[in-house]
């Protein structure tokens, strides 16, 4: 049976409005932005800054976000239209990305922003078909956002156009810096204890200074496996796992996860190249390893509120990030051999700093732990879609 996309549109949106229902979060929909953005400056510009966007490029936001709000079919009533924005041209990016490359794209799908402010992202077979919704939430959106700006403000800059990924000078950089350590402290306790997107959000930094386009390459890199991710598992029909009902034949959840990965992987170098410059830190995959550990962090600091350990209990459906960050470097070997060992290099010292950086903040957690402080129970499985599974 063949689902057309209106009637995967028409689901998608019923499964929004049951979320909004049970949870009580309602998105105000395009037609009081679109007022609200007549009559208060204010509003739209705390839009923008929400997403990171600097004031000297807001003027040129601004249209094409009015024009999108207006033109849009495919939003729904429910969506939140500055993620859903942000979704729609990740979206496209991937799936040319992927018709370039020759890779499958499979059947119908349909996205859309998750209403809930969790670390979600998910894609769903629909009825068992080859047809999907992929839904990512604007929680997650918020703390790419959050991270990328972060983890930029650590690195070292020695000259224009060039930027160091050095673990030492970075931790250093975490301890001298007082609002560094509060940065990364309150984005991981929003999501660990509350699963919402924090109250305050670090600065968005000069569009002249090289931390923005590092932070703008990263972030990139970041949502594009992200989506990429679940728009793999679409492709390759992956559907939903159960391992439950797996044959002896079929292959084991955690090898569809890596297959999702290396799609992704293929997609985001794609697309990393045909930026202007070519967006380094895609082409690496160091984008990939950074939004992978920033989740896990979010992961280990829950499990810590909750048993005082960092130890995380391995999953039945999802590969552990070292897993997931060595399965990335295997597709090396289809890299240029020149960029083969900088890549290595580059992935490497992502990986080392927010190790490193786990260790400064651990103590934060562990203190919480002892103050009785637990993460809340709603929705307190969504970042388990992505990382490692519903275990």
């Amino acid at each position: 049976m063949v689902i057309s996309k209106e009637a995967l549109e028409e689901y998608r949106r019923q499964r929004q409005e049951a979320v909004a229902r049970k949870t009580g979060r309602w998105s105000r929909g395009r037609d009081p932005i679109i007022r609200l953005m007549r009559r208060s400056k204010s509003f739209f510009s705390s839009l923008m800054n929400a997403a990171g966007v600097p004031e000297d490029l807001r003027a040129v936001v601004a249209p094409e976000f009015e024009s999108y709000l207006r033109s849009a079919k495919n939003l729904g009533d429910l969506d939140r239209p500055d993620s859903h924005l942000i979704i729609a041209n990740l979206v496209e990016q991937v799936r040319k990305a992927a018709i370039e490359l020759q890779l499958p794209t499979g059947a119908e799908f349909v996205f859309g922003a998750h209403l809930g402010e969790g670390l979600t992202a998910s894609q769903l077979a629909v009825a068992g078909e080859q047809e999907s919704i992929i839904e990512i939430s604007r929680g997650l959106i918020v703390f790419l956002n959050c991270v990328s700006k972060s983890f930029a403000a650590l690195l070292t800059y020695p000259a224009n156009d060039l930027v160091e990924i050095d673990p030492g000078a970075a931790i250093e950089r975490f301890r001298s810096t007082p609002d560094f350590r509060r940065d990364w402290e309150e984005l991981i306790d929003a999501f660990a204890i509350s699963n919402t997107v924090p109250p305050r959000r670090p600065p968005p930094s000069p569009v002249a200074d090289n931390r923005f386009a590092v932070k703008k390459e990263l972030l990139d890199a970041m949502e594009i496996f992200v989506v990429a991710h679940e728009f793999g598992h679409h492709a390759l029909e992956h559907g939903v796992s159960d391992p439950n009902q797996l044959s002896s034949s079929a292959p084991l959840a955690p090898e569809l996860e890596l297959d999702a990965d290396r799609y992704a992987h293929m997609v985001g170098v794609r697309i990393s190249l045909a930026e202007q410059p070519a967006n380094c830190l895609g082409l690496s995959g160091a984008g990939i390893v950074l939004a992978l550990s920033s989740l896990e962090l979010v992961q280990k600091a829950k499990q810590v509120l909750q048993t005082g350990s960092d130890t995380l209990v391995p999953s039945i459906t999802h590969p552990s990030v070292h897993e997931r960050i060595s399965a990335i470097a295997q597709m090396d070997e289809f890299a240029p051999e020149e960029i083969r060992l900088p890549s290595l290099v580059t992935r490497s010292h992502t990986r080392e700093i927010m190790e490193r950086l786990w260790l400064e903040i651990r103590p934060h957690f562990l203190s919480l732990h002892d103050q009785g402080v637990r993460p809340k129970a709603i929705d307190g499985q969504d970042i388990a879609r992505f990382i490692c599974g519903n275990t």
